[in-house]
This record gives structure tokens, sequence and C-alpha cells, in this order.
């Protein structure tokens, strides 16, 4: 993701990125945001509902670290130690499944969004063992791009 659009997240919800200068050791939020800019909004979503949770419920999730894998997103997301006020176990889990299911929801959006310009997109594009989250329109820039030629479908003529 480009740097600008990283720093527009980390100035937005700084509590969620704290981790992001810690060491490697600890965190990888030290690479940054390892995605392209056409997933912005869906990390944006994610981000504004993971606030309301730190808000509403004193906690702290931060993440560990935000990356494309296999044609989609993936957010790590760090369970807060410990909430600012006494919570029963049964609300604390409900909690980690509300956080769970915007995760989840957010991964299984990025399989129908383009990484590089967030419109609509059906399936993946392979080059030998790449998995490219893109749009037809994104493909065919990148294939042009990097002067890669479509292999023919052979028809056997008997």
């Amino acid at each position: 993701m480009q740097k600008k659009l990283q720093a527009k997240l980390y100035r937005k919800y700084p509590e969620l990125f704290q981790d992001r200068k810690k060491p490697g050791s600890e965190t990888r939020m030290c690479d940054g945001i390892c995605c392209d800019d056409g997933w912005y909004e869906l990390i944006d979503d994610v981000c504004l509902q993971l606030q309301f949770i730190n808000q509403q419920y004193n906690a702290l999730y931060t993440f560990f670290q935000i990356k494309e894998k296999l044609g989609g997103l993936r957010l790590y997301i760090n369970q807060p130690a410990v909430y600012g006020y006494p919570l029963s176990k049964k609300i604390k889990v409900v909690i980690s499944k509300m956080v769970h299911c915007i995760k989840h929801f957010a991964e299984c959006q990025s399989y129908c969004t383009c990484e590089q310009c967030g419109g609509y997109r059906h399936g993946s594009k392979v080059i030998g063992t790449w998995i490219h989250a893109l749009c037809d329109k994104c493909w065919e820039e990148f294939k042009k791009e990097n002067k890669i030629v479509s292999k023919k479908k052979r028809i056997n003529k008997r």
C-alpha cells in the first residue's frame, strides 16, 4: 500500500497501529500494510469497527499483520491482554467472536475486490505459482506492463 494511504490509516486509528514501531521479533506491522491500495476501504472499515469495540469495551485490539496471501486479504489481530474494566468470561467470548466476524467478513470481501483498483473481480489470476487478486481490466494492464503473453489452448484435430 502506498505510504500516503498507510499514514492516513495510522493517523486515523493510532491505537490499532501502535505496534508498527516495534521490532520484527514482536510484530509484523513493522513491515507496514503489505497489499495494494484497492483494499484500503476494506481495511478502513475493519479499523472503524475495531475502534468502536475498543471504545465500547475499553479493550485494546491491535494489528499484528496485514497482508495479501493467496489472492486474499489477511488480517492478524492481537487479543487484548487486559480490558479497562472487569468483564465476564462470557462477554469476552462474545467480543472475541464479533472481532472474528468483522475480520472474516473483510477477508471474504477481498476475494471479490480488486487489490489494485478496489473494483469488482471474479476469481484470481495465476501466473506460475503467483496468485494475483486483480479485476480483468487491471489484469490486462499488468500483463501489458510485464510483457506476459497468455498461452492459447490447443485443440486436437483428428
